[in-house]
């Protein structure tokens, strides 16, 4: 990985981490990136234009007229000119404003011009990094695409204690480089430019009766950010098959919702019958199915009973992923392209039973790769770890690390197997 001869604009915001983007552009030009620098007028308080320009030896903009005296219109050109957006540091304000899509200052102009990836380094009050609505604006901002190193944990200068300090700059560096890297590579391209990729995400419901139901701890953040990634790294067309979660839909790529496994069945097999121009049909089956589902649904609420115990008799749901898979030949002749299918295993217990239970998955239910995790580590939660376990054995252990950056790491890999 290298930023040599990458166009970086930093975007500093009012914290006063801004104190450290001296050293942060300087360790960026020390990479080999070409830097610009712009600041909210708040940041103007924490480090000097002068600081700045020195380090850069480029013009420092500050607010929107500076750019008046420019032939082109700055926060189009600015973010057209740049490899990735680097906002740091990055306050609630400036999320919130990202998340909403205001633009009333330059660094919020830029942000919603852009079409680059953007990389957000938080840094704020503890209480206010852990509030519920920056969470709920992170999250959003996740899920259309975007890009977080989160904050790490100690003392902050307002004196309190916790999560809420800009990441180190090597951290922020590293993962720099890892945006960059994920520009679509020849490879890369030339399968998702010519393929259709499916996702399916989230949980189930099976409903009991009108307002109770079974269902599973998975939030769908996997395979909201899986989504997210192909459609960044240059796939045809991307669809989202989402069980009930309270995600957004991601931007740029068709969601379709459903709540029972048999109506994400349907669904996917409606997908599946559509005639295509694409060379590639890639299914990545992230999605929680519940195993099974009550034998009778109750039009009416069922009542509590005082005096006796109540049994539910549960059915089995159609295994989705092994119907679809089981004949890739009549697919092929009908649709006209290869169907590849990417299969997730959730499981308990310890690294050598997740595997082997992988690899059993893998070649019962006849797919091309297998995405192993913890359950219990991995559900619901913003970053996680993985294996991918393809047909000939081979193992990849991707992560720790935030999904919205996993996600890259598993379709890339994945990708690269199918080429």
């Amino acid at each position: 990985m290298s930023l040599k001869d990458k166009n970086i604009s930093l975007l500093i915001s009012g914290s006063i981490a801004a104190y450290k983007t001296p050293e942060l552009l300087r360790l960026l030009i020390k990479e080999g990136a070409n830097v610009r620098a712009v600041m909210s007028q708040a940041a103007e308080n924490f480090v000097t234009k002068l600081t700045l320009q020195t380090v850069t030896k480029n013009k420092v903009f500050t607010n929107m007229f500076d750019l008046t005296e420019e032939i082109e219109i700055g926060h189009i050109s600015l973010p057209d000119n740049s490899d990735v957006l680097l906002v740091a540091p990055a306050t609630a304000d400036i999320i919130a404003k990202a998340a909403y899509g205001i633009a009333d200052d330059l660094l919020s102009t830029i942000i919603l011009a852009s079409t680059k990836p953007i990389l957000f380094c938080p840094a704020m009050n503890t209480n206010m990094w852990h509030a519920q609505i920056t969470q709920e604006n992170v999250s959003r901002l996740k899920n259309r695409g975007y890009y977080f190193v989160n904050p790490s944990e100690g003392e902050l200068a307002c004196g309190w204690v916790g999560q809420g300090r800009m990441a180190e700059l090597h951290d922020i560096i590293e993962s720099t480089n890892r945006v960059v890297s994920n520009e679509i590579a020849e490879e890369t391209q030339k399968i998702l430019g010519n393929s259709k990729v499916i996702i399916t995400a989230g949980p189930t419901r099976e409903m009991i009766d009108p307002i109770r139901f079974i269902s599973n701890k998975s939030s769908g953040k996997m395979g909201y950010a899986i989504a997210s990634a192909s459609k960044q790294m240059g796939a045809k067309e991307v669809i989202l098959i989402s069980g009930p979660t309270s995600l957004p839909d991601p931007v740029s790529i068709t969601t379709k919702r459903v709540e029972s496994a048999s109506e994400m069945e349907k669904l996917l097999l409606s997908e599946l019958e559509i005639d295509t121009s694409t060379k590639n049909v890639i299914v990545f089956m992230a999605s929680a199915v519940s195993d099974h589902k009550p034998k009778n649904f109750s039009n009416k609420k069922l009542k509590y009973n005082k005096t006796e115990n109540t049994t539910l008799d549960l059915v089995i749901n159609p295994d989705i992923i092994c119907n679809i898979a089981k004949d890739r030949t009549v697919f092929k002749e009908r649709v006209g392209a290869p169907l590849y299918i990417v299969g997730f295993a959730a499981e308990t217990g310890t690294e050598e039973e997740l595997i082997n239970f992988a690899k059993k998955k893998l070649i019962e239910k006849n797919l091309d790769l297998i995405v192993a995790n913890f359950s219990d580590e991995n559900m619901g939660t913003d970053s996680g770890t993985v294996w991918v376990i393809s047909k000939d054995g081979s193992i990849k252990k991707l992560g720790p690390k935030p999904k919205q950056e996993l996600s890259f790491d598993i379709v890339n890999y994945c990708l690269q197997s199918l080429h």
